[in-house]
């Protein structure tokens, strides 16, 4: 991380590229105008993920401090937290890790979505060095849609399944994806 004095300057750049369309990057800026300092913050990170598990974050936030007295400073910070990632909770049966336990996720349609914004206002009073007071207040907004497919392990005679996946002829091997989703929200 990058922390800023009140003297200092500083920039951070840090990239990283990875097998499965990975990517991270990381970038972060820091100064102090008078007795203020400041940072912003911006990091994103992709890829396809173990089992074409697909993820995607970003998040960003920016942090101002100022003296409000010799012994007292006040600190605003705002942040953002986005993702949209494939979230299978499904897993496989024995028959399909065994058969091959790296295979690619068989449900590739249920995905959650997360995005929260959040404010806080701190302010430390030193009385001493041994003494201080901490008030905060915060505020925070925060949206999870996850949408799952509905499956079953045991099929129902003559409804029909978008797909199944797994072996039908063997027992607990398959399973029956629907044409209908749960959406926890």
């Amino acid at each position: 991380g990058l922390e800023v004095g009140p003297l200092e300057s500083g920039a951070v750049v840090d990239v990283e590229a990875g097998e499965r369309n990975y990517g991270r990057a990381l970038v972060a800026y820091g100064d102090s105008v008078g007795s203020a300092r400041y940072i912003v913050q911006a990091f994103h990170k992709r890829g396809d993920g173990f089992r074409d598990v697909a993820f995607s974050t970003t998040d960003a936030f920016g942090k101002v401090t100022f003296e409000t007295s010799s012994r007292g400073e006040l600190t605003l910070k705002l942040g953002f937290h986005d993702e949209d990632n494939v979230s299978d909770a499904v897993g496989l049966t024995r028959e399909m890790y065994r058969a091959n336990p790296r295979r690619s996720t068989v449900a590739p349609n249920d995905r959650m979505f997360l995005r929260r914004y959040d404010v806080s206002l701190t302010h430390e009073h030193r009385f001493s060095s041994e003494t201080k007071l901490k008030t905060l207040a915060y505020a925070y907004m925060l949206t999870r849609t996850w949408r799952r497919q509905d499956w079953t392990r045991t099929p129902a005679l003559g409804e029909e399944y978008e797909r199944i996946v797994g072996r039908i002829e063997l027992p607990s091997d398959a399973i029956y994806f629907k044409n209908t989703n749960t959406v926890l929200d």
